[in-house]
């Protein structure tokens, strides 16, 4: 499911980045579609990246906040292996 979601929205970020993309040759279509995975993938992996290393530097002892940073990584890393199995 998740991955349907992922393709839907690089689907509409395409056309929104280029009004003529239905028009265009597939590969170039192709091309497009993989560029903005790869962007998004780099994005992504600073954002979980940059969350690991704040988390580390917090020293919150709670049990909610570890939950909290728990879920939110484990969040960002389904959407990076969807957006890698898209790729």
């Amino acid at each position: 499911m998740d991955i349907i979601f992922e393709k839907a929205f690089l689907e509409k970020l395409a056309h929104n980045k280029y009004s003529d993309f239905d028009s265009l040759p597939i590969q170039e279509q192709n091309q497009i579609k993989s560029s903005i995975i790869k962007d998004l993938l780099h994005r992504d992996q600073g954002e979980l990246d940059t969350m690991q290393n704040n988390s580390d530097n917090f020293r919150v002892q709670t049990p909610d906040f570890e939950m909290m940073m728990r879920k939110k990584a484990g969040r960002s890393q389904k959407k990076n292996r969807c957006k890698k199995t898209i790729f």
